[in-house]
């Protein structure tokens, strides 16, 4: 969008008849702390953007993470654990529907006034970061501190490491 090239402005900017090599110098001197403020800035603004592209959503996450641990073979999936949610301390098998209705009365007379919001999973679940064999294996709190901010209320991340060849 961008850029700033201070040593050409110095150029551009001084008399010619001043172009000498102890002015051109003495100017850079004196644009070394401006440009190194515009080198942190540019810095933060790049690592900013990168941030707010990526969302809770599966897809993007899948993608964070496949460009931050294995940008060569996108091998990183997620995936929801229907086997193992709990909640207040029981296991639930069959993954319950959640409904919205103003009260229980309207619930038991007319079951079409109900509202879908989401299942269980969505609410309750957990998702399985699946991360195949690769030279260089990340942490897996690495892993997990990459995907925190992005994290929903509710959501819990395991790490799992997959062998890429299951012979």
């Amino acid at each position: 969008m961008f850029s700033i090239d201070f040593d050409k402005i110095i150029q551009l900017l001084l008399p010619v008849y001043l172009r000498t090599t102890k002015h051109i110098v003495f100017l850079a001197a004196l644009l070394k702390p401006l440009k190194n403020l515009y080198n942190t800035f540019t810095s933060y603004r790049t690592r900013t953007l990168f941030k707010i592209q990526h969302t809770g959503q599966v897809i993007s996450l899948t993608e964070l993470l496949n460009s931050k641990f294995d940008s060569l073979s996108n091998g990183i999936t997620l995936t929801d654990d229907t086997q193992n949610i709990e909640y207040r301390g029981q296991t639930v098998t069959d993954v319950p529907i959640i409904y919205m209705t103003l009260n229980q009365s309207e619930w038991d007379d007319n079951p079409t006034d109900r509202h879908y919001i989401g299942n269980f999973i969505d609410f309750f679940g957990i998702t399985i970061i699946n991360i195949p064999d690769m030279t260089i294996l990340p942490s897996k709190i690495n892993v997990l501190k990459t995907v925190e901010p992005y994290r929903l209320a509710g959501k819990q991340f395991k790490v799992h490491f997959t062998p890429e060849n299951p012979d």
